[in-house]
């Protein structure tokens, strides 16, 4: 079984390059979408698809997008912040051929340390909110949602629900696995060991913070039960109060509470539908910092 690699784009361009030039030692396609609508590098090679869309379509918007130009029954959609060995790749896409229930799966991460930064996703059973569990299962496990960081997708399962485009930043890769679970399939986690991910490294600070309380929100609004919401929806309540007071103790600005404040509005607000794509607006926090 064969595999194509869709890469995100956005920032830097040398990890992007590193990324790419590697994917092409295991995968058939390497699309990368550069949301920053930025020109292909000369020192990228050839095989490489560069493709500029009109506008930023964010994680989800570009990984539809590149899936489209690929052929193989298993696309894996990447960041640019990871290293990810061959051999690690290809025991992932060994596993989708032993079992065809299989519909998104990914690889256990580490920090650049060693140590475990997420081998798997579980939903709190209070407030619904994904957390990591740190501990690598002795063999693959069925669990609740798998990074986006690195995601492995069988086609035949993108082509009859694509990932949810509104989100923009954050989010869909959860909703995404939930949704697969709610159609049959599975959703795993593979621990192999290798995968590297650093994290952050182009979007953070204040931009996150907008994503951060929008995108739970509505995540929370589209799968979870209405005391659960309540619940989270104090949470982070509370969490943009702990940022505001932040934000004058250390005399910073207000731009990382703004984002989270505006986020929790917006996240009250009824979510985009299904298949509209990203808001026009995107990515919002533009508005009012420097993206």
């Amino acid at each position: 079984m064969k595999c194509d690699a869709v890469l995100v784009h956005y920032g830097p361009i040398g990890p992007t390059i590193e990324v790419a030039s590697k994917a092409l030692d295991w995968a058939s396609t390497v699309v990368v979408i550069a949301n920053d609508l930025s020109p292909k590098p000369a020192m990228l090679p050839d095989s490489v698809n560069w493709v500029i869309p009109e506008r930023n379509l964010g994680f989800a918007g570009a990984f539809n997008l590149g899936s489209e130009l690929g052929v193989s029954e298993v696309i894996a959609v990447l960041n640019n912040d990871i290293e990810l060995p061959t051999v690690a790749m290809s025991y992932c896409v060994q596993e989708f051929e032993k079992d065809l229930g299989i519909a998104i799966a990914g690889p256990a991460l580490f920090y650049p340390d060693g140590s475990v930064q997420s081998s798997s996703g579980k939903f709190s059973a209070v407030t619904g909110w994904p957390r990591a569990r740190t501990q690598i299962p002795q063999q693959l496990m069925d669990c609740d949602w798998v990074t986006g960081a690195v995601m492995l997708v069988r086609r035949s399962f993108w082509e009859s629900l694509p990932m949810d485009e509104t989100y923009f930043l954050g989010c869909e890769d959860a909703d995404y696995c939930i949704r697969a679970r709610q159609s049959g399939y599975r959703v795993v986690i593979i621990p192999v060991v290798g995968v590297v991910h650093y994290g952050s490294r182009v979007i953070s600070g204040p931009r996150w913070n907008f994503y951060y309380a929008r995108n739970h929100l509505w995540l929370s609004k589209q799968h979870f039960s209405v005391f659960k919401q309540v619940l989270l929806g104090i949470w982070l309540a509370g969490l943009a109060i702990r940022v505001t007071l932040a934000d004058c103790l250390r005399r910073r600005g207000y731009l990382r509470s703004k984002s989270m404040w505006v986020g929790f509005r917006d996240g009250l607000a009824p979510k985009p539908p299904f298949g509209n794509g990203p808001i026009e607006n995107e990515p919002i926090p533009a508005e009012w910092l420097d993206w």
